[in-house]
């Protein structure tokens, strides 16, 4: 018979309902498997089930490894690869962080480790740390200089209300915009951009900045850019790039470069 899952370090932790755990322990030992109840750096799968071990769970995120619920357990006891299993959960369709590099910073709500599951369940890769491979960060309380650093640099961010939003199945387009919109002028559509932006904002007639300078860059890799003068590091700061990151943008071949003058 085939082995599928020859030489595969599958660990099993919490209750995998409906399945039994016993049946899908041997099940998967009978295709090759090596199952078991800790996870180390050479896990190949772990599988999470309701109320996993912690210590698990932890080890999971230590050594960024792949992390499923019990929706693949269907497809690896019918004789498929960890691979096909993972894809067979959705079909083979494309999922919702395929091919991106996230990045978990703060306090979400919940722990790290059940967020990285949740990102790596659709398709996104997780760390701790942003590099310039960085497309997205979750903001939570108390995210790092790092994080903060990248989110000047232009990397996308969500926040933990918003990635709750995407696990209840909100697209991610909701929350970040296409970077392939054609255009022939392209400063007048970001000014233009800019401008709807800034006209969505409602500002405090005691608190009013008459003039303060916007600095907007959209650079080739899509990262767009934002920094304001009096306002930098404030929360009106903060609310401009994640409206500006939620509109559709045209793929630039240089940094496309804009200053304005805007009341706030």
């Amino acid at each position: 018979m085939p082995f599928p899952l020859k030489d595969e370090r599958i660990v099993i932790t919490g209750d995998l309902a409906p399945h039994d755990n016993e049946d899908v322990k041997w099940k998967l030992i009978e295709y090759g498997a090596q199952v078991y109840s800790t996870a180390s750096k050479t896990t190949s799968l772990v599988i999470a089930g309701a109320s996993p071990k912690q210590s698990v769970m932890n080890q999971a995120s230590k050594y960024q490894l792949k992390v499923a619920s019990p929706d693949v357990v269907p497809a690896l006891v019918g004789g498929a690869t960890i691979l096909g299993a993972l894809s067979a959960r959705t079909g083979g369709q494309p999922k919702p962080f395929d091919g991106l590099h996230v990045v978990l910073s703060g306090s979400l709500g919940k722990t790290h480790a059940t967020v990285r599951a949740s990102l790596e369940r659709m398709g996104a890769s997780v760390s701790a740390r942003p590099s310039s491979k960085t497309d997205i960060v979750v903001l939570g309380d108390g995210y790092t200089v790092a994080v903060q650093q990248a989110v000047d640099d232009g990397v996308a961010f969500l926040t933990p209300e918003q990635f709750e939003g995407l696990e209840a199945g909100a697209p991610l387009s909701d929350f970040i915009g296409r970077r392939d919109v054609e255009c022939e002028d392209l400063v007048t559509y970001a000014e233009q951009q800019l401008r709807a932006v800034h006209a969505e904002h409602t500002p405090d007639p005691h608190d009013l900045v008459p003039g303060e300078s916007v600095s907007f860059r959209l650079l080739p890799s899509g990262r767009i850019q934002l920094r304001l003068d009096f306002l930098v590091g404030t929360p009106i700061e903060a609310t401009m790039r994640a409206r500006l990151q939620r509109r559709d943008w045209p793929t630039v071949v240089s940094p496309l470069e804009l200053s304005l003058q805007l009341a706030f």
